[in-house]
């Protein structure tokens, strides 16, 4: 039987709704569109993909795939052309805070911007004078924070004066109501 030398119709799309379709969609999936049976899809989208078996599909495929990479690839030139198309719209509709992104993200893609952060570790060294009085500071707020410490003593007492206030204005209003 041998390797046939031209693809098929039905294999052309197969193999582009695979490349155009990628991460959309299964094998199987693709298999169908492209007009081959349902009983025997995932088997056809296995055959098709393999290199042994249907090495045009296959060498479609990776042209297909270099194809759709090279128009939609990225270099520095279209990038910052892009950002210049961008900028200038948002101009001409009044968005500056687009177009000054924009702007900003040409320079950066140019190299003009450098985003950078500095993490060090270790001790903090300060002058001895300053050492003492950020202790001196912190003594004297710790000090002031428990000069008169809340315990449950109090949170029960404030508890029932409430409780107690509360239920002498209940009364004290139904007291009023009924002698009305």
């Amino acid at each position: 039987m041998g390797v046939p030398k031209r693809l098929t119709e039905m294999q052309k799309r197969f193999a582009e709704y695979i490349v155009f379709n990628e991460g959309r969609t299964t094998g199987a999936d693709a298999a169908i569109a492209a007009g081959y049976s349902e009983k025997r899809a995932r088997v056809e989208a296995s055959e098709l993909q393999n290199p042994r078996l249907s090495p045009l599909v296959v060498q479609y495929i990776g042209a297909l795939r270099e194809e759709k990479l090279k128009k939609y690839e990225v270099t520095y030139d279209k990038h910052v052309a892009e950002l210049g198309k961008i900028r200038e719209e948002a101009l001409k509709k009044g968005a500056f805070s687009a177009a000054t992104n924009a702007e900003k993200n040409r320079g950066m893609a140019a190299g003009l911007y450098i985003d950078r952060k500095i993490i060090k570790t270790g001790k903090l060294r300060l002058p001895r004078n300053q050492s003492q009085k950020i202790k001196h500071r912190n003594k004297k707020y710790n000090h002031n924070q428990n000069k008169y410490p809340v315990t449950t003593t109090h949170y029960l007492f404030f508890f029932l004066v409430f409780f107690f206030l509360t239920f002498t204005f209940f009364f004290f209003f139904l007291g009023f109501i009924s002698l009305s």
